[in-house]
């Protein structure tokens, strides 16, 4: 469990420090050493309340919470894992008041193996902290953006930057392909604007560079430039910030343009804060399995109990990872990158893929534990078809 909640810890942090298409490093001043020149995620600007213009609103405000849930929430909004450990601790007492546990340790050492055993649950209960908090205020933050006339605009998305919910969880690494499109918009702002030629130039030759690097030709652009990657981003989003602001004042055909642009820039940066979803919900499901080895292979009494505490938990968690997926589903934002329709839930593919990764074998594993003909059914189902391909 610890392993796992580690791993998926440092792919989080890696995508915060990305989070900008870049990373940007702490600037040398008389405070900061010069040797020093870890990222810093929590200095950068939100990127979505950039690209709509937002000042005095409260949405950058409520993004930037947004990154720092996403990294620790127990600093940002301490409610959440405050109250699910509470709940945890009030079910492992009531549990030792009904019967405390005996296992095939004598005295002191009964009572560390039982502690140690309570404790192994953490990252599993963490990680489902995790899941709540940021879902929460992930959706303030759709909620607040359905609102700008810029998400109509998404319908107009090209095909590479839509993206139903499952595949806005698998989106990984810089995906700095996705800010072409921006730039394909606003080559055609800029033949209205001629202000904006010199701006789009630029960050077309910038763009160009990175990716000829990211597709092996090392003998012209010598290295990865990650401050390039956050300067194009950067450059983007100020353009989107200029248009919201003056809107308004446009007719309606630079209207209509501007909104496919910022909407472009939308759907670039709303699936960096879905992606992270992924990284919770894996230390759940294995921690869920994982919880049920705990009980089940090493000897411990009151065994029925023990298990029925760690089912009732499983199941409050598995319902509330599915709880989380089909709000996300129906949210207009999400709805609107994916190009299907708001309020329903997509039945396909990746959403049977998930009930039987995130439910059944969790649940599966529990109902294993307590019939082990049911145990011995699927072993001996596996090691038919294993032998069916020799």
């Amino acid at each position: 469990m610890i392993g796992n909640g580690l791993a998926c810890w440092r792919v989080r942090l890696r995508f915060l420090d990305t989070h900008r298409f870049g990373v940007r490093a702490p600037k040398e001043g008389l405070w900061t050493a010069k040797i020093d020149r870890r990222p810093l995620f929590g200095a950068m600007s939100p990127p979505i309340a950039q690209a709509l213009g937002d000042d005095g609103t409260g949405l950058a405000e409520l993004e930037k919470r947004l990154l720092h849930v996403i990294r620790s929430p127990w600093i940002a909004f301490m409610a959440v894992p405050a109250t699910v450990h509470v709940l945890l601790a009030i079910s492992v007492g009531v549990m030792v008041w009904i019967k405390p546990p005996h296992t095939l340790e004598p005295t002191w050492r009964n009572v560390l193996l039982a502690g140690f055993g309570s404790l192994a649950f953490l990252p599993l209960t963490g990680s489902f902290s995790r899941v709540l908090a940021t879902w929460i205020l992930l959706k303030g933050l759709l909620e607040r953006i359905a609102s700008h006339p810029a998400v109509a605009a998404l319908k107009t998305l090209p095909p590479a930057l839509v993206r139903p919910l499952g595949a806005q969880l698998g989106v990984a690494g810089t995906m700095i392909h996705d800010l072409a499109y921006p730039l394909r918009v606003l080559e055609r702002l800029a033949a209205q604007r001629p202000d904006l030629a010199l701006i789009h130039a630029c960050c077309a030759e910038k763009m160009a560079a990175e990716l000829r690097y990211e597709a092996g030709q090392t003998n012209e652009v010598p290295s990865a430039a990650t401050a390039t990657a956050e300067a194009v981003a950067g450059a983007l989003l100020d353009i989107s910030y200029s248009l919201s602001k003056a809107r308004a004042s446009f007719d309606e055909p630079t209207r209509a343009v501007a909104d496919e642009y910022t909407a472009t820039l939308l759907a670039a940066f709303v699936p960096r804060y879905v992606r992270h979803f992924r990284l919770f919900v894996p230390p759940v499901v294995v921690g869920a399995v994982l919880s049920v080895l705990l009980t089940s292979l090493y000897f411990v009494q009151p065994a029925r109990l023990i298990t029925s505490l760690v089912f009732v938990w499983v199941a409050a968690m598995v319902v509330m990872v599915f709880v989380v997926y089909v709000d996300l589903d129906r949210d207009v934002v999400i709805s609107g990158i994916g190009n299907t329709t708001a309020g329903s839930v997509s039945f396909d593919w990746s959403f049977a893929y998930r009930i039987v990764s995130w439910g059944l074998v969790p649940l599966g594993s529990l109902i294993a534990s307590q019939n082990p003909a049911f145990g011995h059914l699927l072993s001996t189902f596996f090691d038919s078809l294993v032998k069916g391909f020799r």
